[in-house]
Formats: structure tokens, sequence, C-alpha cells
């Protein structure tokens, strides 16, 4: 070997490496940290991991903490253990100090939460909101991966697949919103993907939604990767501030289902001027109390495509006046079916899949959709106008409206079809078949292609049973 390579190779010996990887530490029964509490606090100022610039990261050892957590103010990434370590919150000193956990992000930092079950403690249950977003600073970023946010049922979620009705009452339930997002300043990200928020709100005399996003900071919501919102007390998704995505995909949509309150048992409720666009895309929103989706009448810019609006307790697509103003909404649906909602509804109203307001300055388009199975399709106020085109108003058949209109204001039509879709599954959401369209005369009706809505066009109607055994003989 040469002097010059045992040179080298000595020099790199004695000169200290720089790691570049994760600082990770372990928490837990074992770990570098018994509670999960401790090894946050130790990559916070003053902690023992502090100052850190690669990532940080605590892995989670144990199936189960109940503790009280501190504000999560830098970058960090938690991840359960396998299977999902549950996290039952108590109420936190930091933050607002009644919530069960608080974030506050400088600007840049990324937090994720991946294969965790956050839950209210029975021991010290948060009497505000589960989760709050109290601030993050520009590009700052918070993710939930797998994750499923809920009440406390005997210390495990009200369920584990977000469909199935809780049973019984809940042990712990927080005060207000499962998940609050009220962050001031510009710039942040809330990514929720492949989550389940499962009735996690307060209780119904609250004002408490799944998620509440408000505050007069420019930020936007991402849920997606078939995500599901259910069974709120109030809301399952009140959205007050910057823009949000929801944007699921044909064999993953995204479910916000099953709101339960009296008063605002909303799919999605998208209100105040803060809130700017919003993007629905491969959503099921259905077999809430009250309406599906409702929407304050200005400034909002609200596009649908792909989506199915259903069996909900009121309107389908609501649109309501909250002061008098130029009504400057703008809604762009495309690809949606809207069927079924109000049908039960112990109201003097008409039943309708869509209302408008009175003075509208934009026009309402409906591109490619079906409206079916109600009183009226539309519901239209004096000096507004609604669009049709390669659209289903149904007046005929197992799923015929009363009337296509009601209501002072116009409603255009082109390439308009009335005849029934004939849906076979109208009822079961999980369904693969859910409002598919079997009627062949939907087959060329959107400008040459089929028609569908929310749906998939299957041409036919399927063979029963006894016609399919005849194949066989």
């Amino acid at each position: 070997m040469s002097k010059r390579c045992l040179y080298l190779i000595v020099l790199f010996l004695a000169v200290p490496v720089v790691a570049v990887w994760a600082q990770t530490v372990t928490a837990g029964s074992g770990g570098d940290f018994t509670t999960l509490a401790a090894a946050i606090t130790s990559f916070r100022t003053g902690g023992t991991n502090a100052g850190n610039t690669a990532t940080n990261v605590i892995n989670c050892l144990d199936a189960s903490y109940d503790e009280q957590l501190p504000q999560i103010d830098v970058q960090l990434t938690i991840n359960g253990a396998s299977g999902k370590s549950t996290v039952l919150l108590q109420q936190s000193s930091d933050g607002d100090g009644n919530d069960g956990l608080a974030l506050d992000l400088p600007a840049d930092a990324v937090v994720e939460f991946n294969d965790l079950i956050l839950i209210p403690s029975a021991t010290s249950t948060a009497s505000d909101d589960l989760i709050d977003v109290v601030d993050g600073l520009a590009n700052s970023v918070i993710t939930f991966n797998d994750c499923i946010i809920s009440s406390n049922y005997s210390g495990a979620p009200a369920n584990t697949d977000g469909f199935t009705a809780p049973v019984g009452t809940a042990t712990a339930r927080v005060g207000d919103n499962g998940l609050n997002i009220i962050t001031a300043s510009d710039g942040l990200t809330v990514n929720i993907s492949g989550t389940i928020i499962v009735d996690a709100a307060g209780p119904p005399a609250a004002t408490a939604d799944n998620i509440l996003c408000t505050g007069g900071g420019a930020k936007t919501i991402n849920i997606t990767d078939g995500s599901i919102i259910s069974y709120a007390q109030r809301l399952n998704f009140q959205h007050n501030g910057g823009t949000l995505n929801i944007t699921g995909t044909h064999d993953s949509p995204i479910y916000l289902i099953k709101a339960q309150g009296t008063g605002y048992g909303h799919g999605i409720g998208i209100w105040l001027t803060r809130a700017f666009a919003v993007n629905l895309t491969y959503c099921i929103i259905a077999d809430n109390t009250l309406n599906g989706v409702s929407i304050q009448s200005d400034g909002k810019t609200v596009t649908m495509n792909h989506v199915i609006i259903a069996n909900n307790g009121d309107v389908g697509l609501e649109v309501i006046h909250v002061t008098p103003a130029s009504w400057d909404t703008v809604i762009t649906a495309e690809n949606t079916t809207i069927s079924g909602n109000a049908i039960d509804a112990v109201s003097p109203d008409t039943k309708d899949q869509v209302t408008l307001p009175d003075e509208m300055v934009n026009t309402s388009v409906f591109t490619g959709c079906i409206v079916a199975s109600g009183d009226n399709g539309f519901n239209i106020a004096a000096n507004s106008t609604a669009t049709a085109a390669y659209s289903a108003l149904v007046m005929a058949g197992a799923n015929a409206l009363g009337a296509k209109k009601t209501g002072d204001g116009t409603l255009i039509e082109s390439s308009v079809i009335t005849s029934d879709p004939q849906f076979t599954e109208t009822s079961n959401f999980l369904s693969t078949t859910y409002f598919d369209v079997y009627n062949p005369a939907y087959g060329a009706a959107y400008n040459g292609s089929p028609l569908s809505g929310g749906g998939d066009y299957m041409g036919v109607m399927p063979l029963s049973v006894g016609q399919e055994w005849t194949l066989y003989w």
C-alpha cells in the first residue's frame, strides 16, 4: 500500500463523520424514552436532541400511550408500531391549554403522523378540540397518513373502518372539534391521506365538527387516498378558510357520510368569505342527516367532478344567502349524480336536489350530470340561472323527479334527456354498482360518449338470476 493511500485512510478516520440520515429515537417500553411526551420534548428547544438539522423521527414501540403531550413546534415524524399505536390524548397545558394536542409550526417545518390512532383520554379529556392546529407559517406541512381520529369508545375508536355505526356511548368525547385548523398565517398545507376521521367531535349540543378549517390565513387542505370522514355530531367538514382539495379515485373515492347533527348535519359546509376554491373529485357524499353540500353564496369557487351526492336528509346541493351582497359564487359540476336527497325529510318544503338562491351573479353549470329522485331537480330563485348540458333530468321510471325546476329563476337545457337511468343500487354506498347506469339510451348522451354522472355506464341491465341459469341449458 502506498504511503499516500495510508495517509488518506488515517485522515478519514481522524475526521468526525457528519450524519446525514434521520435522527431517530424510540418511545415506549425499553426504548430511548419511556414516554411519547419525553421523546417529543427531546426535539423541542432545550431538549437533548434539539437543533438537529436532519429529519427528527420517533418510532413508537408500544401499542398504547395515555399521556399529556407537549405542543409540537418543530419538524417531526411520529410512526406508530406495527398495526397502529393508540395515543390517548390527555388535555394539554400547551397551546390554548384545553386541547388534546396543539401544533404551532415555524416556517418550512414538516410534521407527519403515520399509523396512529388518536383519541381523547378518559383520564383528562380535552374540553376543547382533540387536535388543534394553532398556526403554521409559510411552507409548513402537517400530514396524517393511515391514521384514525375518533372519540374514545372504551380505549378504541368508534370503529376502524369509518363505515360501521358507533355502538353505545363514547367513554371520552372532547368538547369541540376533532381536527381544528385555525391558522392565521399564510402558507400552511394539511394533508389527510388514507385516514379515517369518525365521530371525532364533541357532543351534539356543541358547535363541533369532525373537521373545522377556519382562520384568516391562506392555507391548503388536501384529502386523498380513500380517506373517510363520517358520523360527525354536526358537520363532517366545515370549511371556512383557504383552498380545499378532496381528491379520490375511481376505485378509492373519498367518503363524507353519516353526519348525525339535527341542526347542521351536513356532509360538507363551504362557508364564510375566507373559503376560496373547493375542488371535489371522486367523492361520495351520502346519508348525512341534512344537506350533502351547503355553500354560502359569496366568493366561492366550487368544482365537482365524478361526485355522488345522494340520500342526504335535506337538499343535495344547496346555496344559501347569509348577508346582502352580490352573490358571486361559481359552481361547476361535471360527471356528478345528485339523487334521492330529502325524500324522507319531514318538512313543508319541497324536496329539491339543487337549490340556488336569488340574484346569483354567475350561472351555475352542470355538464354530464344526472339529477333524479325528488320533488324537483332544481329550485332556482329569481334572477338566478343554471345550465344543464349533456345531462339527465329524470322524468320517467323509478328515479323520476316531480319536476325539472321550480322557482322563478332560469334553467337552460341543452342536450338533456329525461329517461330513467335504471340504477340497480341506490342505497349501499359501498357497492361497486352504486348509481351505475344501465339504460342503453345513455350510451351516447354525453356528446356522443356515455352519460353516467358520478357512477359508471354499464350499458344494459344485467341478466336476472333466472336468465343467467338458462345460459347453461
